[in-house]
């Protein structure tokens, strides 16, 4: 499949993102915390370009937003997790924490979760977030000196 064009990212992130805004009215932090992951999502430029892959998503929102069933579940799932791992990624450890304790106690926690997403969104055919690195790179204190 090709890449995603720039012009085609911003279109399919601003539906998507209509959606959700309509599915998501119950906290203000969560919105703003799945607006984060749709970004991160669609600034990827190696997004594999599928147009049914983007309709069954905007599907799984919608049905998110009229049922309350396994679609809703799962969407407030990937929010609470995002927002579980923004506030992990804030939070100052006390002093003395060994580094490298830090790091792989942060590369095992959401390993398994990572894995489990990829095999959903791969076999509901929908784009949800696995991608840990994410938060490695934005929202964590990896590579960062403490004074």
């Amino acid at each position: 499949m090709p890449p995603l064009l720039r012009a085609q990212a911003l279109s399919l992130y601003r539906r998507v993102l209509r959606e959700s805004r309509s599915t998501i009215p119950y906290r203000r932090a969560y919105r703003y915390v799945y607006e984060d992951i749709l970004r991160n999502m669609f600034r990827d430029s190696t997004i594999p370009y599928s147009p049914s892959r983007f309709e069954n998503t905007v599907t799984l929102i919608r049905m998110a937003r009229l049922v309350r069933g396994n679609e809703r579940r799962l969407l407030k799932n990937v929010i609470d997790i995002g927002w579980n791992r923004q506030m992990r990624a804030k939070e100052k450890l006390p002093k003395g924490y060994g580094k490298l304790v830090e790091r792989s106690l942060f590369k095992k926690l959401y390993a398994d979760y990572d894995i489990t997403m990829k095999m959903v969104s791969e076999t509901m055919d929908v784009y949800l977030p696995d991608d840990v690195k994410y938060y490695e790179r934005t929202h964590s204190w990896f590579g960062r000196k403490r004074k």
